[in-house]
Formats: C-alpha cells, sequence, structure tokens
C-alpha cells in the first residue's frame, strides 16, 4: 500500500508539483497580507475574573494601557520653573495624542488634579498648576507647600524627596498605536532631558513599541540565522541538492503556516517571531533525513525515480507519525488559558502538518527534477562528522565509559533536583523579560518604582 502511493507520487510527481505550487501561490498571497500586530488581551487569560472585571469596567476606569513618565533632577529639586514647564509640555504633549483616554491622564499639570480643602464656608478645590507654570518664586514655594501637604499627590505624583514627578496616562485599546506612540512620547521626552534632567517612559504600550523599535535587529537576528543554518547545510551535506531542497521545503512551510494564519484570521504576534525558525528548523530536520534516504538509495539503483520511490516508501510512514507527533505536541499548548498561546497552538499545529506535504511529497518529487552528480564511492560525503559520532557512539557503550556516564548522569539529576528549590517563579527582575534587564525600558520601570 506504501509502495504504490510512493509510486503513484513519482510516477505523476509532474501533477503533484503543478497542485503544490499553485496552493503555495494561494497560501502566499493570504501569508503576505498577514498581520504583525500585538493585542493586549490576547497576553491575558481570558475567562479569568479579574479579566471579566476588566472588560465590565474597562471604559470607565481604563487601567490597562497605563503609561508612566517620571521626570527626574539630578540636583536640587522639580520646583524651579524650568522643571516644571518640562512637566507641563509633557502633560501637553500627551493630552493631544490619539488614542490618549483624556479622563485618565494624572499629573500636577493636569486641571483634574486639585488641592481640596474644608473652609469656613464649604469646600475649596484647585488645580495645582493648571493652567499655567508659576512665574515666581513665591508661587513656586507656595505650590511646593501646597503639594507636600497633599497625601494625594505627595508620594504618589511627586516623589518623597522631591526630586521626581510622575505624569500617567491611560489609553484606548482600539485607538491604540504602539509605534506612534512609542515614537510621539520617546522623541518629547529625549528632546526635553539635559545634563539636570532625566526622564524615564514605562508602561505595556511603552513596552510594544520597543519591540517594534527593535524591529530591524530582530530581521537582522533572523538573517544571520538562515544564513547559519545554510552554512550548516552546506557543512553537513555538501551537495547542492542536499542544501535547496531542504530550505525549499521549510519555504513552503513557512508560506503555508503564513497563510494559514490569515485565513483563520489571527493576527501574527511580534513576540511569537521565534516559532517560524523553531517549525522551520523541523521542517530542515526531516528534510534531510529524506535527503540521506534518497542519497542511500540512490547509490544502491543509480536511477532518481527509483531512488525517489524508495525513499518515499521508506519514510512516509515513520515521517508521518513523527511529524503527526510534532504537531500534536505543539497543540498541547492550547490548555493554557491565554489567548495568545491558544491562537499559536492552533495554528503551530496546522503549520508543523504542512510537512507532510514539503517534506513527504514535496522532497522526493524535487530529487526528481535536480540533477544528481554521481556518487564515487560508500563514504562519499561522510567525511569527519561521521567518523567523529562514530568513534563517539562506540566510546558510549564501552565497558568503562557506559559506567562513567551513567555515574555523571545521576549525579547531574541530583544536582539539578537539589537546585530545583532555588527555581523562582515569575519576573525576576523589575520591568519585562522580553527585554535584558539592563535595557532602557527595565532600567525606567526600576527607577519609577523606586520613587512612587
Amino acid at each position: 500500500m506504501i509502495y504504490r502511493f510512493s509510486k503513484l507520487v513519482i510516477d505523476y510527481r509532474h501533477l503533484f508539483f503543478v497542485i503544490i505550487f499553485i496552493l503555495s501561490v494561494f497560501f502566499g498571497y493570504h501569508a503576505f497580507k498577514t498581520e504583525m500586530v500585538s493585542n493586549f488581551e490576547d497576553l491575558i487569560p481570558r475567562n479569568h475574573h479579574y479579566v471579566k472585571l476588566h472588560r465590565e469596567f474597562k471604559n470607565l476606569f481604563g487601567g490597562a494601557n497605563l503609561i508612566s513618565i517620571a521626570v527626574e533632577v539630578k540636583n536640587g529639586d522639580i520646583f524651579n520653573r524650568d522643571t516644571l514647564n518640562k512637566i507641563k509640555a509633557i502633560n501637553d504633549m500627551i493630552e493631544l495624542t490619539h488614542g490618549v483616554n483624556n479622563y485618565q491622564i494624572h499629573s500636577i499639570a493636569r486641571h483634574n488634579v486639585k488641592d481640596i480643602r474644608a473652609t469656613s464656608w464649604g469646600i475649596e478645590a484647585n488645580s495645582l498648576m493648571y493652567p499655567y507654570v508659576p512665574e515666581t518664586q513665591e508661587e513656586i514655594d507656595k505650590l511646593r507647600d501646597v503639594i507636600y501637604g497633599n497625601e494625594a499627590v505627595y508620594g504618589k505624583l511627586v516623589s518623597r524627596d522631591g526630586k521626581a514627578a510622575l505624569i500617567q496616562a491611560d489609553f484606548w485599546e482600539k485607538r491604540l498605536d504602539y509605534r506612534y506612540l512609542f515614537n510621539r512620547v520617546v522623541k518629547t521626552c529625549r528632546s526635553l532631558e539635559d545634563e539636570n534632567t532625566n526622564i524615564y517612559v514605562a508602561g505595556e504600550p511603552i513596552l510594544y513599541g520597543w519591540v517594534y523599535h527593535h524591529f530591524r535587529e530582530i530581521f537582522f537576528i533572523m538573517l544571520v540565522t538562515i544564513l547559519a543554518i545554510i552554512l550548516l547545510l552546506v557543512f553537513y551535506i555538501r551537495r547542492l541538492e542536499g542544501v535547496i531542497i531542504p530550505l525549499i521545503s521549510a519555504f513552503i512551510t513557512g508560506l503555508w503556516g503564513l497563510g494559514f494564519t490569515k485565513l483563520f484570521g489571527f493576527n501574527f504576534d511580534p513576540l511569537t517571531l521565534i516559532i517560524p525558525f523553531v517549525i522551520g528548523a523541523r521542517t530542515i530536520s526531516h528534510s534531510i533525513q529524506m535527503t540521506e534516504r534518497f542519497f542511500e538509495e540512490y547509490k544502491e539503483l543509480r536511477d532518481e525515480k527509483a531512488a525517489a520511490i524508495m525513499s518515499l516508501n521508506g519514510l512516509l510512514m515513520p515521517g508521518f507519525v513523527s511529524i503527526v507527533t510534532d504537531a500534536c505536541g505543539v497543540l498541547v499548548i492550547a490548555i493554557a488559558p491565554i489567548p495568545i498561546l491558544q491562537k499559536l497552538a492552533f495554528i503551530g499545529s496546522l503549520w508543523v502538518l504542512t510537512n507532510l506535504v514539503s517534506v513527504l511529497i514535496l522532497a522526493p518529487i524535487l530529487y526528481t527534477y535536480f540533477p544528481i552528480h554521481k556518487i564515487k564511492s560508500e563514504r562519499e560525503g561522510q567525511g569527519r562528522i561521521d567518523y567523529f559520532f562514530k568513534i563517539a557512539g562506540f566510546w558510549c557503550v564501552g565497558r568503562r565509559s557506559k559506567g562513567v556516564i551513567l555515574g555523571f548522569t545521576i549525579l547531574l539529576v541530583a544536582w539539578s533536583g537539589y537546585n530545583l528549590k532555588n527555581l523562582c517563579v515569575g519576573d525576576v527582575n523589575p520591568g519585562s523579560p522580553i527585554l535584558w534587564h539592563d535595557s532602557e525600558y527595565n532600567r525606567s520601570v526600576a527607577r519609577i518604582n523606586s520613587k512612587f
């Protein structure tokens, strides 16, 4: 049955190739329409009662897309006209930023932050520093006295040491453009920094802005990774067709996977960019197995079609089981109650299953089209790598060495188990583990936390 199917695929390889090509063009068209955007609600468990409560009241109170901007002076305190003007400038910039919830902006320069006092005739409420910045030193001293005597502001919007002020603002989720917000806020803040003033920016929208900001570096890393994969293929296989065909399989898998993403209405989150490379690596791994099997069969049969049939016949069932097992392993992620992981599990499993076509069907067909150079001896292509692994294999099963390996393994497992108690669950450092702990964003989060 398997042999008959294998022979059918190779005998009608032109038809199968055309069908795969047409499907690849179809999925490729949709792949290039896939949106690479971040959705905050994809990162949190949708059915958790805290999240349900958030969705019920987010339009009234906001809070999910909050940014915090701290203006800190090195010498003296914030109560000077230059620093107060900087606070006012940032406040005004935020008020005019697209997508901001104007009812959820808080700073000493905002009209909704007031000094409320009881007087002999009733309640008196005055804005702290709105609409103008105090001009005289007497007015600035009065502002400082009012702030230090206001528990709703002192320690919350102005630090206890008087050296920093905080501006906070919330943004509507549906109107949030991370690139626009990040560029506008960071550009303004950097223009206001000087020798005596540092400005720190934090919050989920800014974090995503940093992710988008590093896109060029991410794509550079992708390019380096692809080049490394190509060099490894060249180093290991050392045959043109053995390098090109696995890369074609990975490319087809990528097109189909991204096409499925768009067709099912999912977005591609920048935080999951690593997934295509993991799946692509598995595709290349499977394809290399097909490559090696084909060369082994070709050494015996000296005929491309016959070698392709026997390769597919030998690897169809184990390859099918292996690929389906990979897909099921990815699908397990769906048990997590977080939407981004559920989407990733569903699309990732379909993405992996495309290897059934790109590796098991397309790869043997492509070998019948490529001119196969003559293989002169049985040992060609094995070289130093195979020699090294043979020596390592014989050493591992030797009488003395296998005892050493077993003993080392037992010690390693015991050491790992002992240190398991020191494992930290959650975020270890301030900020986000997405970025390096000493990144500008994480340093800003740590500084703001230390002041407010």
